[in-house]
């Protein structure tokens, strides 16, 4: 009953060791793949995730990526009606989005200190918000490959396996909004070290479970 299930994206991974010339390749692949398709894809400057910041929000890395991409070539049509009409649209779609975002701030609670009829209708709003992120996500991509004059749009991450917080944030942040039909996803890195992470993290996740779940059975007791 979703207009965009699971599976309609499409995400590459590059393995390889450290030293074995991924980041070589992926810039080369880039560079010929914006030359050779100009006219279908729209290539985003590639992202390190280990130059992001932990507090950094990956998919506002991302979005201001295909931001820049947008707005330099809305520069340039701006002059004519229909520069305008698109660069008009393109801040309605990233407005849409712009509800939900902080939503992904850590142990960010708005509604603590309102009562309960507020409380209530702010949260319906926000919830409403978060379960509309990917279908306005879809829209804003929509709307750069229009403006792009493109079919899809290709982000792509170098070295993802270097930084444990955003290896994990970078598969969640695929699974979530970027598996869709408009979005080409590249990413480099050792498969058996970012497999080693992802085990990692679920196991730290676990563990945490358990405590809060005794802590809670203790505090009852």
């Amino acid at each position: 009953n979703t207009r965009l299930p699971s599976g309609m994206g499409w995400v590459s991974f590059i393995d390889g060791t450290r030293g074995a010339g991924k980041s070589t390749f992926l810039h080369t692949a880039l560079k010929l793949l914006e030359e050779d398709f100009k006219d279908e894809l729209a290539v985003m400057d590639w992202i390190d995730p280990s130059r992001i910041e932990a507090n950094e929000i990956l998919l506002l890395v991302l979005l201001k990526a295909l931001n820049d991409k947008v707005t330099s070539k809305l520069f340039v049509a701006e002059k004519c009606e229909a520069g305008r009409s698109d660069s008009e649209a393109w801040k309605k779609s990233f407005k849409s989005v712009a509800g939900a975002l902080v939503l992904f701030q850590k142990d960010h609670h708005p509604l603590n200190e309102f009562d309960e009829d507020l409380f209530f209708e702010i949260g319906l709003e926000q919830a409403g918000h978060s379960a509309k992120l990917r279908d306005n996500l879809n829209n804003l991509f929509t709307a750069a490959c229009k403006i792009l004059q493109v079919k899809a749009l290709l982000f792509a991450f170098d070295d993802a396996d270097t930084s444990a917080h955003c290896a994990i944030d970078l598969i969640e942040t695929i699974r979530k909004y970027l598996d869709t039909p408009r979005v080409m996803i590249v990413i480099t890195g050792d498969l058996e070290l970012y497999s080693i992470l992802v085990r990692q993290n679920f196991r730290h996740e676990l563990a945490r479970g358990k405590r809060e779940e005794w802590g809670s059975e203790g505090s009852a007791g």
